[in-house]
């Protein structure tokens, strides 16, 4: 493996910043990976940046180009709790039959209990494969404590950093975050930088979503673990807390952390790490490339919604439709569009939707590339963000505004600083359904409201998150530090 990265590192060459993402298009599912190449594809940095992703779809590390940046892709690891072993292995064992895939996972699983981590943690890494073995704590079991030294990822980049020796790293989001104190013992004189775009940090709980039954916590005690365990919540808990310290340990080795909005500095700062926190909010895009997106598009006829992002509870977008439900049936010409990945809720809300007789009234369009996204935009009337968990920073409404949508959300988390209420949009007390719809038929009644809103949205994006000051930001946070005399 090291000849190879040798051998593609020559041709990104001369570059000192490496960045290391969760994802990177054109393989992105959300908002932070768009934001982030928004900015690392601009002439200031794209001339001195090699992205790093792990990808399970690689069995020897590749280099791609995207719109100029070179992206360098590394073989994922297995599954945790094979996760020492690089992407693909377990799946090849698998298709040799039953006997070898027991064999392996059995030898695999006393390697993982063995020498996983340190020795005092050999009960508690025995009890996560008590979970993976029986019943799991709903989401999954928290098991970022136990990624030990032998994890695939942490060999892959700590040979990427022998290789490269970059000056600056930016470690961008949660699991590439955790690869910190790898980084930090690999390049002692480099400087890592953390771009925090999530809740992770401040909540273990698998979903992020920082409450217990729909109620915010106000801190963290891990009570999470009693309705997400029905088998051994003590346990589960324990795994939590493990898992919320070693996030917040590689968090602590940066020498710097970025979060997108006051909402993440906030709870950052409260975890007392010691680290220097900059808040730089993502980009709305290029006003350009956004106007020839949506020129000459026209609204659809009728009243027509649009809710973004990924089709989880979190987002919002299944119990929305059930407290809507009776509201769609009132009039035929009412519709709402649904765009944005996940295949188990859009099963539920299918089905729903089948069971309601409002088929033709709920849409489900999939993932959407940027273009796509913004003509459907254009052809909605108005844009709805019916988020239940603290919306860390939430693109939503900068791609509303760019298109000159209205929004109606709910005022959780970084939704409350990236909406004006009442002159960019509408924020609506958590939970308060009835309020939200009658604000959206407000709109929907009103087309010269809703091209005002719209408008001032637009202005407020370009000049709050244009490219061009986000750029300047970023690039500062960026430069080299000078060596120590």
């Amino acid at each position: 493996m090291r000849d190879r990265l040798a051998a593609l590192l020559a041709i990104a060459r001369n570059r000192d910043l490496l960045v290391l993402s969760d994802r990177y298009p054109p393989d992105a599912i959300g908002g932070a990976e768009i934001s982030l190449h928004l900015c690392l594809s601009r002439a200031e940095l794209r001339h001195r940046t090699l992205v790093a992703v792990f990808s399970d779809n690689v069995q020897a590390p590749e280099i791609y180009w995207q719109d100029g940046v070179p992206v360098l892709r590394l073989p994922d690891a297995d599954p945790w709790p094979i996760h020492a072993s690089p992407s693909g292995r377990h799946r090849r064992v698998a298709r040799a039959g039953r006997i070898a895939r027991a064999a392996y996972e059995a030898i695999s699983g006393a390697r993982f209990l063995l020498t996983g981590g340190p020795p005092v943690q050999i009960a508690d890494r025995a009890g996560a494969i008590l979970f993976e073995l029986t019943n799991r704590p709903r989401g999954g079991i928290a098991s970022d404590f136990s990624l030990g030294r032998d994890w695939a990822r942490r060999r892959a980049i700590r040979a990427l950093a022998r290789e490269m020796r970059p000056a600056t790293v930016l470690l961008d989001n949660y699991r590439s975050i955790l690869l910190a104190p790898d980084l930090r013992q690999s390049l002692p004189g480099s400087d890592l930088i953390a771009v925090v775009r999530d809740n992770r940090f401040t909540c273990a709980r698998h979903d992020q979503s920082q409450s217990i039954g729909g109620t915010l916590c106000t801190a963290c005690r891990f009570a999470c673990a009693a309705e997400d365990a029905t088998f051994l919540p003590k346990l589960h808990k324990r795994h939590l807390h493990l898992t919320a310290a070693r996030r917040q340990h590689a968090l602590a080795t940066v020498d710097r952390a970025v979060v997108t909005s006051a909402f993440l500095h906030t709870g950052i700062a409260a975890l007392n790490l010691g680290i220097q926190i900059e808040r730089i909010p993502n980009p709305g895009g290029s006003l350009e490339e956004v106007a020839g997106h949506i020129r000459g598009v026209a609204e659809w006829p009728g009243q027509n919604l649009l809710i973004v992002g990924m089709l989880n509870e979190n987002k919002g977008q299944l119990r929305f439709l059930e407290q809507a439900a009776d509201w769609l049936r009132v009039d035929p010409a009412r519709r709402v569009h649904l765009a944005g990945r996940g295949e188990r809720i859009a099963r539920q809300i299918t089905k729903f939707a089948e069971a309601q007789g409002l088929t033709d009234q709920i849409l489900l369009h999939g993932y959407l590339q940027r273009r796509a996204l913004f003509r459907l935009a254009r052809r909605c009337q108005v844009v709805v963000a019916p988020t239940v968990w603290p919306e860390p920073f939430g693109r939503v409404p900068l791609e509303a505004g760019l298109a000159r949508r209205p929004i109606v959300a709910f005022a959780r988390g970084g939704l409350c600083e990236t909406i004006r209420d009442g002159v960019t949009g509408y924020l609506i007390a958590p939970d308060d359904y009835p309020a939200m719809l009658t604000q959206i038929e407000t709109l929907l009644a009103d087309p010269a409201l809703c091209r005002r809103i719209g408008a001032a949205a637009h202005s407020h994006i370009s000049e709050r998150y244009g490219l061009d000051s986000i750029i300047s930001a970023l690039t500062t946070t960026l430069q080299p530090r000078p060596a120590p005399a």
